[in-house]
C-alpha cells in the first residue's frame, strides 16, 4: 500500500472513543512517527508520541445526560389499560426502563437513547383502594396511580322465612377486598349476632327471636342490600292465633278542670278484638269501648274538686294510668324547654325547675340516648342536668318529663363515615420491624378496627379506635424467602412486603421515594401553627426540611420513614407573602394573607347657615361656618 494512502481506525482508549486517520508506510519504512489526527470524544486523554497531534472535543457530562420523565396517561382507570411515559434526554444519552409493580407490565421499549416514549400496560385493580406503582428510567421515577374498583356488595339471599320458634340466619356476603360494609336490623326481634361490620366477602349471622303473636315481617340491611324476614304466627293449643296489642300512651296528665278528648291508640292485627273499661267513675269511655284491629279510645275526665288523683282504664291487655291535678295541685315551670344537638351529642344546658317549696318532681326520659345526669328527683325549685349520646344514625327526637313539663331534645343525623389510611404499604427487611406506623383519618364519631390477615404481622397498638388515630404494626423476623401480607385498617388494606433472609435490600439512596400529603397551604395574617404535612416513604429512608423564609419556621429539620412536618407561621404586619419549605427534596408552599388595613372613617361635613336672602341693594353676606 502506498505511503499516500490513508487508513481510518476507531478505537476505545481509557473508556473514551477516538477516531484516527493514519498515513500508512511499509513495515520496513522510516521509523519516524506518522502524523496523527485524533478526534477524542471524551476529554482528559493525553496522547504522547513523536510528532503526533491530537484534538480533544468535550463529550456529554452527567448533567447533560439528565433524564426527564412526564406521564402521558394521568391516573389510570380501575379497569386498567395502556399507559405512556415520555422520556426526555439528549440524543447521545442512553437509558433503560423498569418497574417493580407486578400490575404494571409490557414496558416497550425497555432501553433507548435520547427522546422517546415508553408504553406500558396496567392490570385491572381487584380492590376498592387506590394503588400506586412506579416506572423507573435510569435513576428517575414517575408514579403511576390507579383508581380503586367500584365497591359493590351482594348478598346470597334477600328473603328468609323464619320458624315460629326463631333461630339463626347466615347470610353470605360477596364484595371485593377493601370494600367495607355494615349489617343492621330495623326490627327489634331480629338482631345481628356476629359480623356487624366487615371488609370484602364474609358471612353475617342474624338471630330471630321466638314469636308469641301474629305473623310478622322485618328487614335487615347488609351493605345497603335488604334482607326481608317473615315469621309465622304463634298458634295456641286451641288452634287460635295469639294477639299482640300496642297501646299508646300508657299514662296521661289531665288538668283539674277535666274534660273530654283524651285519646288512647290501639295497634294490633285485623282479626284481634279488644275492649276498653274504666275502673273509676270519674273516667268515662266516650268512644271505642270495643274494637277489632287498630282503633282509638276517647276518654272524658270529670273535674276534680279534691287533691291530685290517679286512676286506670284497661285497654285490650294493657293498663293506662290517668293522673289529674287537684284543686291545690302543684304547678311547674321549666326553662329552657328545648335544645338542639349536633351528631356528637354532649352535655346539655342546665334546666331550671320552678315550683313551690312543698311540690315534689321527678325526671324521666323516653329514650336511652337521652340521660338525666342529676338529679332524678327533687322538691321545690331546682336544676336538672342531662347528657345526649353521639348519634350514629338519622335525625332523632326525645323528651325529658320534669314534673308535668316536657323538655324536647332534637339531634341532627350523623354524617356518613369515611376512612383513609396513610401510607397504604410498607417494606421491611428480613429482621422485622416493630415501628411500622399507619395513620387513620376519620370523623370523630366513626369507629374502626385493625386486624392482620397473616400470623407474622401483629397489631401492636391501635387495634380499635374512633376518629383519627394511629395503628402500630409488628413484623416478625423472616427466615425464608420474600413474603407479602396485609392488614385491614378501618376497612382499608395496608400491604406489607418483607424481603427474604438471603435477599439484599437495594441501597436506600436509590430506592427511597417520597410523597407529600399536600404541596400548598394558606395561613391567616395572625399566623400560628400550620396543619402537619404528611411525608410518606419506606422505613429507613431519611429526609430533611429547610425553609426559604425567616417567618416560616419548622419544629424538626430531619426525619426518617413515614412521618409529619410541623411548621409555624409568624404574624404578618405587611402585604400578602409566600414562602416555601423544601421537604425531602419537594416544595411545599405557604401563602399568608396581608394584615388587615383599618377602614378610614367617612368624612362628614356640615355648614351653617344653609340659606341667605339678600336685599335688592346687595352687600356682604353672613359668614358661613
Amino acid at each position: 500500500m502506498s505511503s499516500g494512502s490513508m487508513s481510518h481506525a476507531l478505537r476505545a482508549v481509557n473508556g473514551a472513543l477516538h477516531y484516527f486517520r493514519l498515513p500508512l508506510h511499509s513495515i520496513r519504512g522510516p521509523r519516524t512517527c506518522p502524523r496523527l489526527l485524533v478526534g477524542v470524544m471524551l476529554s482528559g486523554v493525553a496522547l504522547a508520541g513523536c510528532n503526533s497531534s491530537s484534538t480533544t472535543v468535550a463529550g456529554p457530562t452527567p448533567v447533560k445526560c439528565q433524564v426527564n420523565l412526564a406521564s402521558g396517561s394521568g391516573a389510570m382507570d380501575a379497569a386498567g389499560g395502556a399507559g405512556l411515559v415520555s422520556v426526555g434526554a439528549q440524543p447521545e444519552c442512553a437509558w433503560s426502563a423498569s418497574t417493580q409493580a407486578p400490575w404494571i407490565s409490557d414496558l416497550t421499549p425497555r432501553e433507548g437513547q435520547g427522546n422517546a416514549q415508553v408504553q406500558f400496560r396496567v392490570a385491572a385493580n381487584p380492590t376498592a383502594t387506590t394503588r400506586q406503582g412506579e416506572v423507573v428510567v435510569n435513576d428517575n421515577r414517575i408514579a403511576i396511580t390507579q383508581a380503586p374498583a367500584t365497591c359493590s356488595v351482594e348478598i346470597a339471599t334477600t328473603q328468609h322465612a323464619a320458624e315460629v320458634a326463631g333461630g339463626t340466619i347466615a347470610v353470605n356476603v360477596t364484595a371485593i377486598t377493601g370494600c367495607a360494609w355494615t349489617a343492621t336490623s330495623s326490627a327489634a326481634w331480629i338482631s345481628v349476632s356476629s359480623s356487624a361490620a366487615g371488609n370484602g366477602s364474609g358471612t353475617v349471622n342474624f338471630t330471630v327471636a321466638p314469636n308469641t303473636g301474629p305473623a310478622r315481617t322485618g328487614t335487615a340491611s347488609i351493605g345497603g342490600r335488604t334482607l326481608t324476614v317473615t315469621q309465622a304466627a304463634f298458634v295456641t293449643a286451641a288452634g287460635v292465633t295469639a294477639c299482640v296489642y300496642t297501646v299508646t300512651p300508657t299514662s296521661h296528665m289531665v288538668p283539674t278542670a277535666g274534660g273530654s278528648g283524651t285519646l288512647v291508640t290501639v295497634a294490633t292485627t285485623a282479626e284481634c278484638s279488644w275492649s276498653a273499661v274504666s275502673a273509676h267513675p270519674w273516667i268515662t269511655v266516650v268512644s271505642g269501648a270495643t274494637g277489632q284491629g287498630a282503633g282509638t279510645v276517647s276518654l272524658a275526665v270529670a273535674a276534680n274538686t279534691g287533691s291530685t288523683r290517679a286512676g286506670t282504664i284497661a285497654v285490650a291487655d294493657r293498663v293506662v294510668t290517668i293522673t289529674q291535678s287537684g284543686v291545690n295541685a302543684c304547678s311547674y315551670a321549666i326553662s329552657p324547654t328545648s335544645q338542639a344537638f349536633q351528631p356528637s351529642g354532649g352535655a346539655g344546658a342546665r334546666i331550671t325547675v320552678t315550683t313551690t317549696s312543698e311540690c315534689p318532681w321527678t325526671v324521666t326520659s323516653d329514650a336511652a340516648w337521652l340521660t338525666a345526669t342529676s338529679p332524678a328527683t327533687g322538691t321545690g325549685n331546682g336544676e336538672v342536668t342531662f347528657s345526649v349520646a353521639a348519634n350514629p344514625g338519622s335525625n332523632r327526637t326525645a323528651v325529658l318529663v320534669i314534673g308535668s313539663q316536657r323538655f324536647t331534645v332534637t339531634q341532627a343525623a350523623a354524617p356518613p363515615c369515611t376512612f383513609a389510611i396513610s401510607p397504604t404499604s410498607g417494606t421491611v427487611d428480613a429482621s422485622g420491624d416493630s415501628d411500622l406506623g399507619v395513620s387513620v383519618s376519620a370523623e370523630g364519631h366513626c369507629n374502626w378496627t385493625a386486624s392482620s390477615g397473616v400470623s407474622w404481622i401483629t397489631v401492636a397498638s391501635g387495634s380499635t379506635g374512633s376518629g383519627s388515630g394511629t395503628v402500630g404494626l409488628r413484623v416478625a423476623a423472616n427466615t425464608g424467602g420474600e413474603r407479602n401480607g396485609s392488614v385491614t385498617i378501618a376497612g382499608r388494606t395496608f400491604t406489607v412486603r418483607q424481603v427474604g433472609v438471603s435477599e439484599v435490600p437495594p441501597p436506600q439512596t436509590s430506592s427511597c421515594g417520597y410523597i407529600l400529603g399536600s404541596t400548598t397551604a394558606s395561613a391567616s395574617a395572625t399566623g400560628g401553627t400550620g396543619a402537619p404535612v404528611a411525608v410518606t416513604t419506606t422505613n429507613g429512608c431519611s429526609w430533611t426540611v429547610t425553609s426559604s423564609a425567616p417567618w416560616l419556621t419548622i419544629a424538626s429539620a430531619t426525619g426518617s420513614g413515614t412521618g409529619q412536618v410541623v411548621y409555624n407561621v409568624a404574624a404578618n404586619t405587611g402585604p400578602a407573602r409566600t414562602g416555601t419549605l423544601t421537604i425531602a427534596g419537594q416544595t411545599f408552599s405557604v401563602t399568608q394573607a396581608a394584615v388587615a388595613t383599618p377602614t378610614p372613617e367617612a368624612c362628614v361635613f356640615a355648614i351653617s347657615p344653609t340659606t341667605f336672602t339678600a336685599s335688592t341693594a346687595g352687600g356682604a353676606g353672613p359668614n358661613v361656618t
